[in-house]
């Protein structure tokens, strides 16, 4: 694994973290202007919490061997597509995070595209 595909699934994982721990306002926040915007904290709590009947897990807590993340570098090399299988009640679901990752000033940015099942 290359050295951005490293630091991109530690952004992630930490992103995720902040979900499990309920903490969607900081959430909201990590994302990239334009789309913190759309992805409020009470956007991220009508998607990824109501109707439903789960619990995101800390993925840090999770087995790592189910641990499903894709990361595809854009052919003009300006960032990457990423898809991100949501740990759910102690196991790797088929819910989908989707975020784009690009280089700034030195640091990764990410946009959340979607949460979706797959």
């Amino acid at each position: 694994m290359k050295d951005e595909e490293k630091e991109i699934t530690e952004i992630i994982r930490n992103w995720i973290k902040l979900l499990s721990e309920n903490r969607l306002e900081e959430a909201s926040k990590q994302i990239a202007n334009d789309a913190n915007q759309f992805w409020t904290e009470d956007r991220l709590k009508a998607v990824v919490f109501t109707d439903k009947n789960f619990k995101i897990e800390n993925p840090y807590e999770m087995n790592p061997e189910g641990e499903r993340v894709e990361i595809y570098e854009f052919d003009d090399n300006s960032g990457w597509a990423v898809e991100y299988d949501l740990p759910i009640e102690k196991r790797w679901s088929d819910l989908t995070a989707q975020f784009t990752f690009r280089k700034n000033k030195g640091k990764m940015d990410f946009t959340l595209e979607d949460i979706h099942v797959l």
